[in-house]
């Protein structure tokens, strides 16, 4: 009989513990009592805290001299570069300054070489990683194997840098070639726009008023390039710098393009 009683009393507690104050009966398998809301819901967090904070990074802009790169943080999503293509998806981060990468996407141009090996390295990286510090002004970021400090991103300016070209539309396709080895250009202080669209020489003037932009006057040499894809991508470099009419500077990146968006070059600092 006082066994009967005992196991009684014991039942009576154990359902005490999983019952909401209203008195449902809650299952929180095995979950700290923190896990679990006012209302009863059970909360699986992976065993994180249940702080979620991914407003200290957002709005900020950062590089990453590692991989020649960049990453952006807004709105809970990030957007990284390392010149070519880009890399984006969501993140989370908590209170313990745990941090994590999610649905990493990335466009599929070809890029140069060294270019491809850095995008490598970035996807890679970002993937790996665990915990982020903010301190004095600087970004560390830290996975299980590598750790990084991160600065904040400054605009380049357009007349104090040498761009070299990145990729270009063509036919609505995105195109980034080896023929474009040796394109870039620059715009002086005093108006002028001079360059090399792939094999030839170019020069012009231009004006700029906010992000407007009319380059004209353009001319080159008349050198034979040494490949169809190198004369065909030439004259279609110069006939994209005769159509543009707006610019946009993202850090190191320049993009000029027309107001249809049917043409479309993207630079990046030299």
């Amino acid at each position: 009989m006082n066994k009967l009683v005992a196991l009684i009393a014991v039942s009576t507690v154990t359902l005490a513990s999983c019952s909401t104050s209203g008195g449902q009966m809650i299952d929180n398998g095995g979950l700290p009592a923190e896990n679990i809301t006012e209302e009863g819901q059970m909360i699986d967090n992976g065993g994180l805290p249940a702080e979620n904070d991914s407003t200290a990074l957002d709005g900020t802009k950062w590089e990453l001299a590692k991989y020649n790169s960049t990453i952006d943080f807004e709105n809970g999503r990030y957007y990284a570069s390392a010149g070519c293509n880009g890399i984006s998806g969501t993140y989370t981060t908590n209170n313990d300054k745990h941090m994590t990468f999610h649905d990493g996407m990335s466009t599929m141009m070809m890029c140069p070489d060294d270019v491809m090996k850095n995008e490598q390295g970035l996807q890679e990286f970002i993937n790996s990683v665990q915990n982020y510090e903010l301190k004095d002004g600087e970004l560390t970021l830290s996975g299980e194997k590598l750790s990084f400090e991160l600065t904040k991103a400054k605009n380049s300016s357009l007349t104090e840098s040498e761009w070299e070209l990145n990729s270009l539309l063509v036919n609505q396709w995105v195109v980034s070639h080896t023929e474009f080895a040796n394109s870039k250009i620059s715009f002086s202080k005093d108006g002028k726009v001079s360059g090399v669209a792939v094999c030839n020489n170019i020069m012009g003037t231009y004006t700029v008023d906010g992000n407007t932009i009319d380059i004209s006057s353009l001319s080159s040499t008349r050198k034979g390039c040494l490949s169809d894809d190198a004369n065909k991508y030439e004259a279609q470099i110069i006939e994209t710098l005769e159509k543009v009419n707006t610019f946009d500077i993202e850090r190191t990146s320049l993009q000029l393009k027309s107001e249809d968006e049917k043409y479309r070059i993207n630079y990046s600092v030299k």
